[in-house]
């Protein structure tokens, strides 16, 4: 941190609500699209439609009061990005990715590290970066699911059904684990 506050003023923002910051979303998308194309890594973000999927992803979880979306300022550039979905009370990191040219400062590690205060200020009881190798991941998160899946519901019918289904499945799943 302090290197970064000798290059400017740092800010650590959370979208709340109102219209989804595009120019966020969209530099992130951006910033992710150049750290895979790197490192040869196939996958979701050479697909050609990677932005609208996004938007429309994005738009969903901010209805549904789901969407983590936060990033990481140095002056007036924009560093690092952290998207999350919530859900039972745990944040799920989706997409983490930063500027390479600001490395010597870990904006990565930075904008992670305030996303779990955030998390533990608004009453969450667990953070999960998914899957990967990324030793940060086993250092930094408390809690880790079974699901690989991630649903929206565009009605409460539907809400109330991945609900039930997700209750009895973590039921079966504790029975399993009791009877072996």
């Amino acid at each position: 941190m302090r290197r970064l506050e000798e290059k400017g003023a740092v800010h650590f923002e959370v979208h709340k609500d109102g219209p989804l910051p595009l120019d966020i979303v969209d530099a992130m998308i951006k910033q992710k699209i150049a750290w895979a194309s790197e490192r040869e890594k196939q996958g979701l973000f050479e697909h050609p439609n990677v932005y609208p999927y996004f938007h429309e992803l994005l738009e969903v979880a901010a209805r549904q009061g789901r969407l983590f979306l936060a990033w990481l300022k140095c002056g007036s550039d924009t560093i690092a990005y952290m998207l999350g979905l919530t859900h039972d009370g745990v944040m799920h990191s989706y997409v983490l990715t930063y500027n390479p040219d600001w490395s010597p400062c870990a904006p990565g590690i930075l904008v992670m590290v305030n996303s779990v205060c955030w998390a533990i200020d608004n009453s969450f009881h667990g953070v999960d970066y998914r899957q990967g190798d990324a030793h940060y991941k086993a250092r930094y998160a408390n809690e880790t699911r079974m699901c690989a899946e991630f649903t929206f519901n565009g009605s409460a019918l539907g809400q109330l059904m991945e609900n039930i289904f997700m209750t009895l499945r973590k039921m079966l799943r504790v029975l399993r684990i009791r009877t072996f």
